[in-house]
């Protein structure tokens, strides 16, 4: 599983408004997001006074321990930083703030029994260590799988301490 680390580039003006979501491909990361892009597309005339990117950048579990040191996370943001100005040449757009998010969200491999059998091996508890999370219930990271997991996690804990 790869984990999607966000970045947030801070811009006190327009950077780049042309899409809600850019792929990137040859860039430390993948893509980036305008942040408040819908509410801009249906403004005619819309004139931005400040302008959010967020930028996903997929960590293997080998480049992970980038995350634990303050040296480590700016060196990151630094090179998605160069990466994203590599894309607009000449346009002189520096952010005046660039936040890292050291907990992205899990981007499943797609790869035979994931679901069906790497998941559930994972899932049970290890005595009184309890699993739940969005990841642990299937191919969607969302909101109800989590909700999901919690209650699983409940009636195991119950079982547990029963």
């Amino acid at each position: 599983m790869f984990v999607r680390a966000a970045r947030s580039l801070i811009f006190d003006r327009a950077a780049y408004d042309e899409g809600y979501d850019t792929w990137c491909p040859g860039n430390i990361f993948t893509d980036f997001i305008v942040a408040d892009w819908t509410l801009h597309q249906n403004q005619k005339d819309c004139r931005q006074k400040n302008n959010i990117l967020s930028v996903y950048a997929p960590l293997t579990e080998a480049e992970r321990p980038v995350l634990m040191t303050e040296e480590g996370c700016r060196d990151l943001a630094g090179r998605v930083l160069r990466d994203f100005q590599k894309l607009f040449p000449g346009s002189n757009v520096d952010p005046i703030e660039v936040h890292l998010y050291r907990r992205g969200h899990p981007m499943y491999m797609s790869l035979p029994g994931n679901f069906t059998e790497v998941q559930p091996a994972v899932r049970p508890p290890m005595d009184r260590i309890f699993f739940t999370n969005t990841d642990s219930e299937g191919p969607v990271s969302g909101t109800s799988k989590g909700i999901a997991a919690a209650h699983r996690v409940i009636r195991e804990s119950e079982r547990w301490l029963a």
